[in-house]
């Protein structure tokens, strides 16, 4: 239910993973996970788009941690 990065390949991943550094550092929103955390939003209800996009960001990390060091 919640393996909404599943078949996103690696180097959008990478890509992905690069806009949450940027926007870290900035202090801003990473924009590339809007579509995702919009389609989070609406499964969980989340009253809050920051709820959506933290959820999904933990998520996009549990993706990349899954595909790179579970054997």
């Amino acid at each position: 239910m919640f393996d909404i990065f599943r078949d996103i390949p690696d180097c959008e991943l990478y890509s992905i993973y690069k806009d949450i550094l940027k926007s870290e550092e900035d202090g801003l929103r990473p924009k590339s996970l809007d579509s995702y955390a919009k389609k989070i939003q609406e499964i969980c209800r989340f009253e809050m788009f920051s709820q959506a996009t933290n959820f999904t960001k933990e998520l996009f990390y549990k993706e990349v941690a899954r595909r790179y060091f579970d054997n």
